[in-house]
């Protein structure tokens, strides 16, 4: 068995636990305590198997991030309903992630987010490539959100990062039209399933922190 068998064994079991427990609050914790009750994975072994994740393969990278965004964003999107392969316009974006209706108790920044952007779903669509998500790749997410209506809230998740292009793209979006696409590669993510063991607010400060870096990216140079 090689290193690629190895890991979709492993990922093949981590699928299976999900379907035998559905994602559930533990009940009576506080909101940093609460996890996830379909395997209680560790942070850490889930950014090993997003490491182990061979690159170019999509649909098990997709299932990863989605697994990682859902225990990360547990609270305010519902979990059970989070959904791979949505149909768009006559394609298909990857992830959906439906907000919860009574977000604003709570989460002041997703509050904010929910009227500001009219979220009710996030859509989310990733690429696990050797080159870095392109200014093409941007503009494939802004249709989608065009086209399913909603909100104007996404993420695009790059396993090796964005060009400068598509960083100058997202910025555009935010500042003229009002619409937030995150950022987020491969880093990104392991950090925010780190935080999601932590405290919930690191979470939020983290991505308030890139929607205001992204504000502002078009009134700096970029470097890489």
């Amino acid at each position: 068995m090689d290193g690629n068998d190895g890991f979709i064994a492993t990922y093949q079991k981590v699928l299976a636990a999900r379907k035998q427990a559905e994602y559930c609050e533990l009940r009576g914790q506080p909101l940093h305590k609460r996890v996830c009750r379909w395997g209680a994975l560790s942070a850490s072994l889930m950014n090993t198997l997003l490491d182990m994740c061979p690159l170019g393969d999509g649909s098990l990278y997709e299932s990863m991030v989605l697994d990682a965004l859902a225990r990360t964003l547990h609270g305010v999107v519902d979990s059970e309903l989070a959904r791979r392969q949505v149909p768009v316009q006559g394609g298909f974006c990857d992830i959906e992630l439906p907000v919860c209706t009574e977000v604003s108790h709570g989460h002041r920044l997703w509050y904010e987010w929910s009227q500001y952007y009219g979220i009710k779903s996030l859509l989310v669509e990733v690429k696990n490539m050797r080159g870095k998500a392109s200014y093409e790749d941007v503009n494939q997410l802004r249709s989608y959100l065009e086209g399913a209506k909603r909100g104007e809230c996404g993420m695009l998740v790059s396993r090796s990062g964005f060009t400068a292009s598509a960083m100058s793209r997202m910025s555009s979006l935010l500042r003229d039209d009002r619409v937030l696409i995150l950022p987020l590669d491969h880093t990104d993510i392991k950090r925010l399933l780190e935080f999601s063991t932590v405290d919930s607010q690191k979470t939020m400060t983290y991505l308030r922190r890139k929607e205001n870096l992204l504000f502002r990216f078009n009134d700096r140079p970029f470097r890489g």
